[in-house]
């Protein structure tokens, strides 16, 4: 019998390791052979969900450049490295699941007041 994975099952915990905040913004997306323009989704201190026009091959590096809202109505543009996870066509383009990597502390700690952990 197949059962459903509850929201406490250890694999989607592994999944899930940050919380996830809503984010809407552009998105420049550098890759080694292209530059994109895309649109983000979500955010956590671990990665960025984009909606972009390309299908980039899982485990691309690409340098992601987006404004990041600050509490007092500012923004803050942040510049990361980032690998392609995973890609998921939608009715608005490509879903790219991307993982942040190297990310100085205060890129952390601007992730950490945004998502709220």
């Amino acid at each position: 019998m197949i059962q459903a994975a509850s929201l406490t099952d250890n694999a989607f915990d592994e999944k899930r390791q940050s919380v996830r905040r809503p984010l809407f913004c552009k998105v420049r997306l550098i890759f080694a052979r292209e530059s994109v323009g895309g649109r983000a989704l979500d955010i956590s201190t671990g990665g960025l969900a984009v909606v972009a026009d390309i299908n980039p091959p899982t485990g691309e590096t690409c340098t992601a450049s987006f404004p990041l809202p600050a509490p007092d109505g500012t923004s803050q543009e942040l510049t990361l490295q980032a690998t392609v996870l995973h890609t998921v066509l939608t009715h608005e383009g490509f879903r790219l699941g991307l993982r942040f990597m190297h990310a100085d502390e205060q890129a952390q700690r601007l992730l950490k007041r945004f998502v709220g952990g």
